[in-house]
Parts: C-alpha cells; sequence; structure tokens
C-alpha cells in the first residue's frame, strides 16, 4: 500500500486540528462518522466534552432510553451536561445510573431532581459530590434535607446557584458553618427575600453578611434575586457586598418595583466595590429610571460590561453622553427597552472603547449607522428594532475590518461575499436573550 497521500486525505493533518474540528459538528453526525475508523472513533470520543440535552435530544430520549446510552457510551469525556432550553434537566433514575456509569469526568451538570428517588440521588452524590465544580439544581421541600447534606461534600464546588430562597436560607447556613470545605468558591447564586408572604421567611441578611466576610477574598461573582415588595436594609446589604474584595461580576434581578431602593443600593455598592468590571441589572416591567443610570455613571467609572435587563418594552430618552464616565467599557447590552437616534450621537466620544453593543429594540437609521461606523473598536452589533436606514448607510459598517457580527433586523441589505462580517437578515420583532 503506497504511504503518499493525497492532498485531500485527513491524515495529513494531526490530531490537535481534528479535536478542534469536532465540537463544530453536529452530535449526531459526529456518532454516525465514528464508524470511519478507529482513529475518528478516538478523536470524537475525547474531543465530546459537553452535553446539550436540547429540545430535539430530550424528546428523543423519552421516546427510546437507549438513545442517551449510546451518546455517554460513545462519550467517555462528557464532563458538562445542561440543556439550552431549560434552566434544569430532568434525568429519570435509569438516566442518572448510566451518567454514574459511562461519565467518570463529570464536573458541572444542571439537574431537576423532583422527579428522584431518595436512592438515586444518594447514588449521584457519592459517585461525583467529591468532584462537581458547578451545580446547578431543582427540588421539592422534602428532598432538601436529603440533598444538602451531600452538597457539603462538594469540596471542589467553584460556582453554585440556589434557585429559590428556602434553598438560599439551607446554602448561607451551609456556606457559613462550613467555609474551609468550600474554599475554592467563586460564583454564588442567592435569592434575597423582603418579606413573610406566603409563608416564606425572610432572608437573614445577617448570615449573608458572614458570608461575605468568610468568602471575601475568594468570590468573584455574585447574583442576587431580590424577592418581595418591602425595602430591604441597603446599608447591611451594602455592607456586605463591601466584604467581597475580590468581587469583579454582579448581578441584580428585581421581581419588584424598587425605585428609590436600586438608586441607594447601586451608589453604596459603587463606593464600597471599586473592582466591579461587569454589571447586569435585571427590572421587572418598568421604564428604567434616568437616575440610576447616572449613578452607574458616577459610581462605576472602572466598568468594562454592562447589561440591562427588562420584562417590558419602554422607550427610554437617554444618550451615549450618560455613559460618558464610562471610559473603560467596551460591552454594552439593553434588553427590553426602545431606542432612537439620540442615543448614537457622538457615542465614539463617549464611550470610545465599545467593540460589542447589543440593543434589542432600537430604530436604526442612516445617522445611527453613520455614528456606528465611527466607533473604530467595533466588533458586534445586534439590534432588533426597526431599520429606517438605506443600503448606502450600511455600507461603512460592511467595510470595517474588525467587525464579525452585524444584525440588523428588518434590514433588505444582502449578504456580499467580499464584504467581512455575515449581515444577517431577520423580519419582525426579535426576543430579549438570558444568559449570566
Amino acid at each position: 500500500m503506497s504511504k503518499t497521500y493525497s492532498k485531500d486525505c485527513f491524515d495529513r493533518f494531526g490530531d490537535d486540528l481534528y479535536e478542534e474540528l469536532l465540537p463544530f459538528i453536529s452530535l449526531e453526525n459526529r456518532l454516525l462518522r465514528q464508524r470511519v475508523s478507529k482513529r475518528f472513533r478516538r478523536l470524537s470520543n475525547y474531543a465530546q466534552k459537553v452535553l446539550n440535552i436540547d429540545r430535539e435530544l430530550q424528546q428523543k430520549c423519552r421516546k427510546n432510553s437507549d438513545v442517551l446510552k449510546t451518546i455517554v457510551n460513545s462519550c467517555s469525556q462528557i464532563s458538562h451536561i445542561y440543556s439550552d432550553w431549560i434552566k434544569f434537566v430532568a434525568l429519570t433514575d435509569a438516566a442518572i445510573d448510566l451518567v454514574i456509569d459511562y461519565c467518570p469526568h463529570l464536573i458541572y451538570i444542571t439537574i431537576d431532581f423532583k422527579d428522584n428517588t431518595d436512592d438515586a440521588i444518594h447514588r449521584f452524590f457519592s459517585r461525583f459530590g467529591p468532584q462537581l465544580k458547578t451545580i446547578r439544581f431543582d427540588c421539592n421541600d422534602r428532598q432538601m434535607d436529603v440533598i444538602m447534606p451531600w452538597v457539603r461534600t462538594c469540596g471542589q464546588l467553584t460556582q453554585y446557584r440556589a434557585e429559590n430562597d428556602e434553598l438560599s436560607q439551607h446554602s448561607l447556613s451551609m456556606l457559613t458553618e462550613s467555609p474551609i470545605a468550600f474554599k475554592r468558591l467563586k460564583s454564588l447564586h442567592l435569592v434575597i427575600r423582603c418579606d413573610d408572604r406566603f409563608g416564606r421567611s425572610v432572608t437573614d441578611l445577617d448570615a449573608f453578611n458572614m458570608f461575605c466576610r468568610y468568602y471575601g477574598q475568594t468570590v468573584t461573582a455574585i447574583e442576587l434575586r431580590i424577592d418581595g415588595p418591602k425595602p430591604i436594609s441597603i446599608q447591611r446589604l451594602a455592607n456586605g457586598l463591601s466584604r467581597l474584595r475580590t468581587l469583579t461580576a454582579l448581578r441584580l434581578r428585581y421581581c419588584h418595583n424598587c425605585g428609590e431602593e436600586l438608586l441607594s443600593l447601586l451608589t453604596q455598592i459603587g463606593g464600597k466595590c471599586h473592582g466591579v468590571k461587569y454589571l447586569r441589572i435585571h427590572l421587572p416591567y418598568f421604564s428604567i429610571e434616568l437616575d440610576v443610570i447616572h449613578a452607574i455613571n458616577t459610581s462605576f467609572p472602572q466598568l468594562n460590561r454592562l447589561k440591562f435587563e427588562s420584562n417590558g418594552d419602554q422607550y427610554v430618552k437617554i444618550t451615549s453622553e450618560w455613559l460618558s464616565a464610562l471610559k473603560r467599557l467596551t460591552r454594552l447590552e439593553f434588553y427590553g427597552f426602545r431606542f432612537g437616534d439620540d442615543f448614537f450621537a457622538d457615542i465614539s466620544q463617549h464611550i470610545p472603547r465599545l467593540h460589542h453593543l447589543d440593543l434589542h429594540l432600537a430604530a436604526i437609521t442612516d445617522q445611527a449607522l453613520d455614528s456606528l461606523s465611527r466607533l473604530r473598536r467595533l466588533r458586534y452589533f445586534d439590534s432588533a428594532g426597526r431599520f429606517e436606514g438605506t443600503d448606502e448607510g450600511i455600507a461603512p459598517l460592511l467595510q470595517m475590518p474588525d467587525i464579525y457580527h452585524l444584525h440588523i433586523q428588518g434590514s433588505t441589505q444582502t449578504t456580499r461575499d467580499s464584504a467581512p462580517v455575515q449581515f444577517t437578515l431577520t423580519h419582525g420583532w426579535g426576543e430579549s436573550v438570558e444568559g449570566w
């Protein structure tokens, strides 16, 4: 057999290049291509480390239990299991046993335990508890007493999410009782309850402050979902956050009309948490207060990423000048707010380092496009609002050398083969994107 291979033969490439290319192939096609050769089977097995149980795969697993077995049996290097269309992956007891048998490297999972037996939960944590680095789970009140003792054994945790107020209370107690056991913790999600409606207990802010004192030198990201209409103790909450000396990312998610409460909290946090580089705020169904924008502009000059989210659809009369103090800002995202030409005026002067801009609902005119083309570092722009410009107005953006994503919904501009960017065409109104 000749040892000279044709120019298009895959054997000319090394294993490292294969491992880079394989993640771009769908899981189904990758399993089929394992039949090509032993080498391809070995490389495919090694490259598949993330299992995304999306809607289609979930339906297939429900119809045929052997589907999941085929996947995990063929991909023994899986370390992450999650779903991009639901918060938690629901696994049957039999599916948990398959994961135990075929996924020895699991370190990240989002899972719903509500339909699982206590024995299955015990088997899962006894196998993976000591090695898990991220766990995000949901359970009923009875199962909480079963799961929390096992969570204490997860000494390798770097990310932990408590998805409801009761679980947050248990988690705060656990984390403060055993701070040494969770010395690797970097990211935490908690629910802060402000009232005792529906028989729920109010969050113990003393326990939260104790947590911040114990983990002040390790935690870099924290997400707080503030629930309940009564004002919380702003001073105590801000004091607790100020103890997190290494905090760089903060998300505040309000479930009620906050008003002056949010303004006061942001002012105090900005004055005490000088290391915060990423600020994300989720607001309920009401228009954003201009005072909040002003507070962020004056209290967080060190920000390089800012993200606002709202469930509403409100027009915001702000300009980029309102963010002119954020000279280090490189990424800006607004979801659920409408913008006009006033926002884009002189944006290159007020936010000169901006390279990622995502405005969910913005009216894009030629004047706005001209302002955007002056952002020399712009690489990503996305808008799902009305397109009121022309092909000539888009042309300067298409010719920018560094831009790799340009999506303006409602445009009729055609994709140019010579353009350095893939220009997406859609019509109608877009939807908000979730992600921390």
